[in-house]
């Protein structure tokens, strides 16, 4: 699966005030890559940044950590992942115009009238991008404009591709943004904890569990249901867990238990894996394949 980002894309996040290293973690987590327009921004072999990896990283970066962003970007594991758009068209720049035929003129004049109040909350946060007024709603309608017009080019000219859009779009289009996306996964403590505490090279290590395709499986199921994923992953944590220990049961004795699931967080008081053991190598069966999941849910606890 992939998914889609920009400069623009980056600063409707900021708009929306939802940090934007912790959207990219999430992205890391459930895609396999990111691809990155790098439309107007200093990337280059004669440019500040020679590649997309090294740009993202030093976008996310923080200031005292100079050193640490650049040997992120220069990372294999982390430069797989964020793609030149570019390399996926002959002509970029035929491409940058084509994609703005996506957004309707309706859908363009509700953008434009919302820049206008949005680039005053811009003021407010210190982001807005020109001291004219109506230079700098025209730039934040060309922003919020953009992450549509490219998301559904992509999803045109894309296999396996996944649209995701900040919640400043919904708001711009009055359609509030929805808790049930992959924005807000591990946002609440009913999974994990303290997601943000996890660093890239978690997230990297992560990527790379051989479990991680039936963990993405389950996380996207958990999506568009109206309700917060974090309270339906919490709901298939519970039950793949007991499938799993009930799985385990005539193994007694013959396993040893590989972690302890007592950590994880329940709704339910009772652990299954408080009675019966062997539940990893039940789910090394092929029948329980779509149950391996919670071993990656185990390790983000355990890092």
């Amino acid at each position: 699966m992939k998914v889609y980002s920009s400069f623009s894309n980056i600063l409707n996040f900021r708009r929306s005030r939802v940090d934007v290293e912790t959207v990219y973690k999430r992205y890391a987590l459930l895609y396999d890559q990111v691809i990155f327009n790098r439309y107007g921004c200093p990337i280059g072999k004669n440019d500040l940044f020679p590649t997309v990896s090294s740009y993202v990283a030093k976008t996310i970066g923080k200031k005292e950590n100079h050193k640490k962003d650049i040997e992120l970007g220069k990372n294999k594991k982390f430069s797989d992942i964020f793609v030149d758009m570019w390399e996926y068209f002959d002509n970029p720049e035929k491409i940058h115009r084509e994609a703005f035929e996506y957004v309707s003129e309706d859908v363009s004049n509700k953008i434009s009238e919302y820049s206008w109040y949005q680039n005053a909350l811009d003021e407010e946060m210190r982001i807005h991008n020109h001291s004219k007024e109506y230079k700098a709603a025209a730039i934040v309608a060309n922003d919020i404009s953009s992450d549509i017009a490219f998301n559904l080019l992509l999803s045109k000219n894309i296999t396996n591709f996944n649209m995701s859009l900040s919640p400043v779009v919904g708001e711009a289009l009055k359609a509030p943004h929805d808790v049930n996306d992959e924005i807000n996964l591990f946002t609440t403590n009913l999974v994990i904890p303290d997601f943000e505490a996890l660093s890239w090279e978690n997230i990297l290590q992560l990527r790379q569990d051989e479990n991680i395709v039936s963990f993405r499986k389950n996380v996207f199921n958990s999506l568009g249901t109206g309700n917060h994923p974090d309270n339906v992953l919490a709901d298939k944590l519970e039950k793949d867990l007991w499938d799993l220990a009930e799985q385990s049961k005539p193994n007694i004795g013959k396993r040893i238990i590989e972690f302890c699931l007592s950590n994880l967080p329940l709704p339910s008081p009772i652990n299954p894996f408080g009675y019966y053991y062997g539940a990893k190598a039940i789910a090394n069966d092929v029948k329980q394949k779509d149950k391996a999941w919670v071993f990656v849910i185990q390790k983000m606890k355990n890092i």
